[in-house]
């Protein structure tokens, strides 16, 4: 526990000055209010102190203002570093995605369990802070009075403390365990929003909401204890804090006496002391509550560790190389697995040379997208591979990346704009580069047709398109985008004959020069090919073309 929150509290660093400005304003608000229950006690013993009441009363507004503005602040820049951390950490370790691994549990990492830290601060750390502060004042302004009550309130203080870890361990596994069902439940929710058309199709809504329900009765469940949790940390802060007055009251009682012969000083000193004890109730009973805010913000710390500090799935070199020069590819005994033991590319040996264009054939299954996600860094390899003569193991996954623009099969589109797509791929496009890849994709008479041109807004993943439109789209953006080498996966996937046709022959002219690799289920006839070859049991058989297009006469053939 308080390795995770010492992480939490590490995550949160780049805004000490804030997270600092808040505690401050919160005690400033906390003596204040200390400040004015003393004086309304001393007042109530027989000093004339009707100035200070009112500059204590208009002083308290203002601090109070100024302690939620300043720890909200401060929370909230906080967290939002933190989210995005969190995001860039997920991306860096799964940039493939969720994986084997359910994207509701990403989504409560980047929801929940963030979200929770937010009671590490002002749920936790604040409320200690001010609960020990207000105990301990308590404690000394008692003492002169009756030195048993400020030992009493002293003990009560430190039970108060005591509570929060004798709640910590129960406080932590119901935190675990209502991340888990809130995972869940999210994680189904995102499953049957996004398979929604299937399920309307084959008639599953009824069956989305009977998991929904069994999703939302454990969730109900995890809710339920720790409602019970909170129910004890109240009542045992009450208890403390009760106590505390109790003692105050009863073992004061002497000193009141004491006061009432002594004259008004002594009677105005004792009751602003039963004032200030009273005053210090609700910070001191708020404790138990603040150590299971701290344990639930621990249970969550401990989950966004995890996963923020695994290893990343390809992880970059210590001394990255130089970038490459060129699209040159080569590959010797190039082998990959996304399951140990269960190869799905088997000892690859090719030569691309810069600008040639090449065709790997293979059925489903076979493992092209393996070799796509394998030369962008993006899933661990084995064996020799090298862009640009550079070997690429000593390239970062930001070099590979840059080098070669990939299309993927499951292209996604964004749902902004046609040209927030574009941008995306290529911060710096042009009007007249955008349009010269729509030609090239045979999408330019389409997207000009449209009301708003490149200003339409697609809607979520390119819902306004059909799959032909959106994956030439997609197509259109990586041909956009940098690199020595295009590696396009199924580029034609959803056109019919004539559309993929116009788009092969357009990809000879966008391509501007640079090296093609197209990993196809079957060829056409209508690629303009150096060479190709048919992948087979995670090796490479070389194919005859009927009419070899020969781009550049030093094409070394593939071993």
């Amino acid at each position: 526990m308080i390795a995770s929150l010492t992480w939490a509290l590490g995550a949160f660093r780049a805004r000490a000055g804030w997270l600092t400005l808040g505690m401050a304003a919160s005690l400033l608000s906390l003596a204040i209010g200390l400040g004015l229950m003393a004086a309304a006690g001393a007042a109530a013993g027989g000093l004339l102190l009707f100035w200070w009441l009112r500059g204590l009363a208009i002083s308290r507004i203002i601090a109070r203002y100024l302690e939620r503005l300043a720890t909200h602040e401060a929370m909230f820049r906080a967290l939002a570093d933190l989210r995005v951390a969190v995001f860039a950490a997920l991306a860096e370790r799964a940039p493939l995605g969720p994986g084997f691994a359910r994207a509701g549990e990403w989504l409560a990492r980047l929801t929940s369990d963030v979200e929770a830290l937010d009671g590490l601060y002002i749920r936790g750390l604040v409320p200690v802070g001010l609960g020990v502060a207000a105990g301990l004042a308590a404690a000394v302004v008692l003492w002169p009075v009756a030195p048993i009550a400020g030992l009493a309130a002293l003990v009560c203080v430190l039970l108060a403390v005591a509570a929060p870890v004798l709640f910590a361990a129960a406080a932590a596994r119901a935190g675990h365990a209502l991340a888990a069902a809130s995972g869940a439940l999210r994680g189904a929710a995102v499953e049957a929003v996004t398979g929604l058309r299937a399920l309307a199709a084959y008639g599953g809504p009824a069956l989305a909401a009977s998991r929904f329900r069994a999703e939302d009765q454990a969730l109900i469940a995890a809710q339920a204890r720790i409602a019970r949790l909170n129910g004890l940390a109240s009542a045992a802060g009450m208890a403390s804090g009760q106590g505390a007055l109790l003692a105050a009251i009863a073992l004061a009682g002497l000193g009141w006496q004491g006061g009432i012969e002594g004259g008004t000083t002594e009677a105005a000193y004792v009751a602003a002391a039963l004032m200030l004890a009273v005053a210090a109730l609700e910070p001191l009973g708020a404790l138990p509550r603040a150590g299971q805010a701290l344990a639930t913000a621990a249970a969550a710390a401990a989950r966004l560790r995890a996963a923020t500090t695994a290893p990343a799935a390809v992880p970059d070199p210590a001394m990255p190389g130089p970038d490459p020069a060129d699209g040159a590819l080569q590959l010797r005994g190039f082998s990959f697995a996304w399951r140990a033991g269960q190869p799905v590319l088997r000892g690859l040996d090719l030569d691309v040379p810069h600008g040639a264009r090449v065709a790997i054939v293979a059925e489903s299954g076979a493992g092209k997208s393996s070799l796509l996600a394998a030369m962008l860094k993006l899933a661990p390899c084995s064996g020799g591979a090298s862009l640009g003569g550079v070997n690429l193991a000593d390239l970062s996954g930001a070099q590979a990346r840059q080098t070669i623009a990939a299309l993927p099969q499951g292209a996604h589109l964004f749902g902004g704009t046609l040209r927030d797509n574009f941008l995306l791929a290529a911060p710096g496009a042009t009007e007249p580069e955008i349009w010269a890849a729509l030609q090239a994709v045979a999408m330019e008479s389409f997207v000009r047709g449209l009301p708003e041109g490149l200003d339409t807004w697609l809607g979520e993943a390119g819902v306004s398109l059909s799959g032909g439109q959106a994956r030439r789209v997609a197509l259109a953006r990586t041909l956009l985008a940098p690199g020595h080498v295009l590696l396009l996966d199924e580029p034609c996937t959803g056109l019919d004959a004539a559309t993929e046709a116009a788009v092969l022959a357009g990809l000879e002219t966008a391509r501007r020069g640079r090296t093609l690799v197209l990993l196809l289920h079957r060829l056409t006839g209508h690629e303009a090919l150096d060479h190709a070859f048919r992948l087979v049991d995670g090796r490479l058989e070389r194919l005859a073309l009927a009419a070899p297009q020969v781009a550049d006469p030093t094409a070394q053939a593939a071993r």
